[in-house]
């Protein structure tokens, strides 16, 4: 009898797994698009207050972030070692409707990709 309960037991639990996982499967997942702006050189960094914000060749204005926002320091000295080099970078914003061609003043960067050319 008590084998008998321990194998109810158990198939129970992986009954309750199996739909944890497929309701995991079926639950919406957060977008992974996002909007990577053309490869140009750095022509401007300009570090203001808090704010970050720089010109590409070819390109208005845009926002990095702000320098107490969690990897701007990093996407910062990037930047600026690509403009030292004279190097192409990308820059890429969380969302996919991001607008390269418009100035922006407000918004994070998500990621600064440099090229070898």
């Amino acid at each position: 009898m008590l084998k008998d309960s321990q194998d109810a037991g158990t198939a129970s639990a992986v009954l309750k797994r199996g739909l944890a996982v497929v309701a995991l499967i079926c639950l919406p997942l957060p977008s992974l698009a996002r909007t990577d702006c053309p490869p140009a050189r750095v022509v401007h960094v300009q570090a203001e207050a808090d704010w970050v914000l720089y010109s590409q060749e070819g390109a208005p204005w845009r926002s990095l972030g702000r320098v107490s926002d969690p990897g701007v320091k990093e996407r910062l000295a990037t930047l600026l070692a690509a403009q030292m080099a004279n190097k192409r970078v990308m820059v890429g914003y969380a969302s996919d409707t991001y607008d390269c061609s418009k100035t922006d003043y407000g918004s994070l960067a998500l990621l600064v990709r440099t090229y070898a050319d």
